[in-house]
């Protein structure tokens, strides 16, 4: 377990936008405060954040994560990291 917390850690490091939503000693991510700043989020943003929370931390695609709108649309760096995951997936 604390080895895919490390993983997950390190996918935050990609995107620290999205760092003060979660709380790693609890292991817990404030998804409504996440949501709320998502508004004013660029799209890439939004999407990496869509990624982390519902995809990874949540298991589900309740924030509406779309793999092809992804990869259309990020940067190179964070379509790595996405493919990272892809590649081996973990959910903490």
């Amino acid at each position: 377990m604390e080895m895919t917390m490390d993983r997950f850690t390190q996918l935050l490091d990609a995107a620290p936008i999205l760092k003060p939503y979660w709380d790693m000693q609890r292991r817990e991510c404030d998804v409504e405060a996440l949501q709320a700043a998502m508004r004013a989020w660029s799209h890439g943003e939004r999407i990496m954040a869509q990624f982390a929370a519902a995809a990874v931390w949540l298991g589900k695609n309740d924030l509406g994560f779309d793999l092809i709108e992804a990869a259309g649309t990020l940067d190179d760096g964070n379509r790595a990291v996405i493919g990272e995951w892809l590649a081996r997936p973990f959910w903490p």
